[in-house]
């Protein structure tokens, strides 16, 4: 005989025993002092519907007189732990027209009942149905979920809003008065997609305003005023990426408050500096991972070309390599003419071209060691090279080739074209993705990077290389 499906019956059935509360052994008190309210409920009813309250009735969590229970649950918000009441009896949630932060109080008390069914609906309606609130609110987001172990969906989202977008974070009008335990939170995240010094801005900032100081006048700083700022903003030290700045970032922006620094660190900061490859007597985190997005190379293919730029035989680990690569012009972003090249990549430094060639799906690329500029003539250098993938993400099959006549390496033009390595070897010249308008022909490279001759742009990227430091501590020395 087939079942049949009655479960609204049943979900209307006990909430009417909800409701009337006949035959109730359970009393629960909720709140804090005058805000306390009672509820009524039946313990067969809570065992069987939460793994909380079955483990409270196995070891004596609550007090017995008689045939009652009694519970205490001051941490929880009276207006919360109805909403989870009437679910434990008619596994029904009612999130429409509800407030977002009332929502949230929910779900906090859910997670410290271990309700998990109730936290993954509530979590999913927040993410699907309220989730420009979330990305405008993220602190209260974050402060609510940080308390909750379960409510991994919505904690994973306040952190990929932060990651990548830290402004959003460090410019609103709430960071300053963010509690320290808060800030930690978020100076604690890997991904966070910011330079290290600007993290030591924000959070100086943060300091300065809780000992009414600003920092542009700290030449006219007392030693009190120091050791306030050092009190304020010691336990963040560990969370900074110290040994991670570029040496004139750390001169301009750390050295003049560098008395408020542990004399241990501030050593280490400066060995960093002046040796990078000792170890350090002080813990040393690892650099943030900044997730690398490209709509032409892989990090598997950036590996890759970090190891040719240093002349190693095996490509490099993704989490050991040893450069940043910073998006300075995308195609399909910015443009694909001459004159954007030189208006957005001239005088970078090192930088990485890299283009996917349109209908073969190559990617073709070079690197210049030294720099692009607008002018006549060649930049002479041993150390750049051009390459090729056989499509996005394939390393198998990948080919360089460096110089073999070095005065040629770098072909300087005017705005009219771009990237030029050699006399022939790999240009660029007018708009990128119009036919015809790249070409690779083998002369002051060692060998050809690929058959084809003549192509276009679909996709193209410039990336501007930053070397990183890679440091270590004495317990992994």
């Amino acid at each position: 005989m087939p079942s049949l499906q009655l479960l609204t019956h049943l979900s209307d059935d006990f909430c009417q025993i909800l409701e009337q509360m006949e035959e109730y052994n359970t009393t629960i008190f909720v709140g804090q002092e005058s805000a306390v309210r009672v509820f009524h409920a039946h313990s067969i009813v809570l065992k069987a519907r939460s793994e909380y309250f079955r483990a409270a009735f196995a070891n004596d969590w609550a007090k017995k007189d008689g045939q009652f229970y009694c519970f205490r649950k001051p941490n929880i918000s009276p207006d919360a732990f109805e909403m989870i009441l009437k679910y434990l009896y008619t596994a029904k949630i009612e999130v429409e027209d509800k407030d977002v932060m009332y929502l949230l109080d929910v779900l906090v008390a859910a997670d410290e009942l271990l309700l998990t069914e109730m936290i993954d609906c509530i979590e999913s309606y927040l993410l699907q149905n309220k989730a420009e609130w979330l990305r405008q609110n993220y602190f209260a987001l974050w402060s609510k979920t940080k308390q909750a172990e379960f409510c991994g969906k919505l904690q994973e989202c306040c952190k990929k809003t932060v990651c990548h977008d830290p402004r959003c974070l460090f410019e609103s009008d709430d960071f300053l008065s963010l509690d320290e335990e808060l800030l930690i939170s978020f100076l604690q995240m890997d991904e966070m997609q910011i330079d290290e010094i600007d993290v030591w801005g924000y959070v100086l900032k943060w300091g300065c305003r809780r000992i009414g100081k600003e920092s542009e006048n700290v030449h006219e700083w007392t030693a009190e005023d120091f050791a306030a700022l050092a009190d304020k903003l010691q336990p963040f030290f560990s969370y900074i990426r110290w040994h991670y700045m570029l040496s004139a970032d750390f001169y301009d922006k750390v050295w003049p408050f560098r008395q408020i620094l542990p004399e241990s660190l501030l050593n280490d900061i400066l060995q960093s500096h002046f040796n990078p490859q000792a170890a350090f007597s002080s813990a040393v985190s690892l650099p943030r991972r900044i997730p690398f997005e490209s709509e032409v190379i892989t990090s598997e293919q950036v590996s890759r070309i970090a190891a040719w730029i240093d002349r190693t035989d095996e490509p490099y680990k993704e989490y050991e390599c040893p450069y940043t690569l910073r998006v300075l012009l995308r195609g399909s972003r910015d443009g694909f003419d001459a004159e954007t090249f030189h208006d957005l990549c001239d005088e970078k430094g090192p930088t990485i071209v890299a283009v996917k060639a349109r209908n073969s799906g190559q990617i073709i690329g070079g690197y210049n060691p030294i720099q692009w500029v607008v002018g006549s003539g060649h930049i002479a250098t041993s150390d750049s090279f051009i390459f090729s993938f056989p499509s996005f993400g394939v390393v198998a099959g990948a080919r360089m080739s460096r110089p073999h006549r070095s005065n040629y390496a770098i072909r300087l033009n005017e705005r009219t074209h771009g990237a030029c390595f050699g006399d022939k070897d790999f240009w660029m010249s007018n708009a990128f993705n119009d036919d015809e308008s790249c070409s690779c022909q083998q002369d002051d490279y060692s060998e050809a990077i690929t058959s084809m001759t003549k192509f276009s742009a679909e996709e193209y990227e410039v990336f501007q290389v930053v070397k990183r430091k890679i440091m270590k501590s004495i317990d992994e020395s």
